[in-house]
């Protein structure tokens, strides 16, 4: 699903520099079939369902890390191990995006507003007919509707999924907005905001100085100009040196961080990272011991794909003197990265599933 949200929070992200047009394309609507509800949560008054559309995309876009290419796996007689993996997978995805929704409402935020449904329509119609900015980065299909819900099937999406997939997008946005504000001292604007988190010096030490937080020398490599042999290659000799001066040294022959982010490193908090993009790269940040080197990691942004190679350092005295904006900026972000977090577990914890998803055939779930 990685992906596909990677594509949605590129388009979203710039819809802020389009305007806004009339929308011209009819909504599709799912079947009963597809509407069908195979699991429920009921959390602070508020009901949540996956529906069999959103199971779908969700086990189709899982599936291959699962069963390893085999799908024989879903009709042997042994499946019930596979199925547990997987329905941890769609229900933790799920929960995620209904947190994002969930939490939004409570600070004010109305997921389905008249702006809401007008930046989804326009997301449609750029995705349909492409952008006019000068990036490129949505080409469109020429105003071919048809074509255009071609490549959500190809996405094993549908419709509804894509408009539930832009909603989470959206409102998460809004979320990170209403908590850190936009306010920028480097590039100041007339209508930039302060954030609503409020915080003292003494919560960023204790953040700094605790578990919530690790420093890692980042080796980011650009998969366009490096193969992952060489990522390993590189790995392999980043965990060999005896000094972080060598480390540093070594790294900054190659990764496409600046010199300076090299030498001062990058503070990773547990929940600071969008998980939609860096789960596995924060998850290996916080199994490293002191001086140890991760895995190459590979990940997908709307930049590009990148190779991702941390090497644990000491969080020091100086690094914070150094760098506090930084380490407030990763203290905010991991308020609300929690924040988001826990209300995810809470509703997944209420799961209930219904007679439906018993009777599912997972063998036979397919666009």
């Amino acid at each position: 699903m990685k992906k596909i949200l990677i594509i949605i929070l590129t388009a979203i992200i710039a819809l802020t520099a389009i305007s806004c047009g009339a929308a011209s394309y009819p909504p599709v609507e799912s079947t009963a079939e597809e509407r069908a509800i195979l699991i429920t949560f009921d959390y602070e008054g508020e009901e949540y369902d996956i529906t069999y559309e959103l199971y779908r995309a969700l086990f189709l876009n899982n599936r291959e890390a699962v069963d390893s290419g085999d799908r024989s796996v879903w009709t042997s007689e042994g499946n019930a191990e596979y199925v547990k993996k997987i329905e941890n997978i769609i229900v933790n995805s799920a929960a995620e995006i209904f947190a994002t929704l969930h939490h939004a409402k409570k600070i004010g935020i109305d997921p389905y507003s008249r702006e809401v449904e007008s930046l989804i329509d326009e997301y449609v119609r750029i995705g349909v007919e492409g952008s006019q900015d000068s990036s490129g980065a949505h080409e469109g299909f020429g105003g071919d509707y048809d074509k255009y819900l071609e490549s959500l099937k190809e996405m094993n999406l549908n419709y509804s999924t894509q408009v539930m997939l832009c909603r989470y997008a959206i409102c998460y946005n809004k979320i990170v907005e209403y908590y850190a504000g936009t306010y920028d001292a480097d590039n100041p604007t007339p209508d930039m905001s302060q954030g609503k988190l409020e915080y003292t010096d003494n919560d960023v030490l204790a953040f700094y100085t605790g578990e919530e937080c690790v420093r890692v020398i980042l080796a980011t490599l650009d998969s366009r100009s490096f193969s992952k042999t060489r990522a390993n290659e590189i790995r392999d000799k980043i965990a060999s040196f005896s000094s972080v001066d060598d480390v540093k040294n070594y790294i900054k022959g190659f990764t496409a961080s600046t010199a300076a982010d090299v030498e001062k490193g990058v503070l990773v908090g547990k929940h600071s990272l969008d998980p939609a993009y860096y789960s596995e790269l924060t998850e290996a940040a916080f199994s490293l011991e002191l001086d140890g080197t991760s895995r190459v990691i590979e990940v997908s942004t709307d930049e590009g794909d990148y190779y991702f190679i941390l090497y644990k350092t000491e969080k020091t005295s100086e690094y914070l003197d150094d760098c506090r904006a930084d380490v407030t900026r990763v203290y905010v972000k991991n308020r609300i990265g929690k924040l988001l977090s826990d209300t995810k577990d809470a509703i997944a914890a209420t799961r209930v599933d219904t007679v439906r998803l018993g009777m599912l055939d997972r063998g036979e779930i397919k666009m």
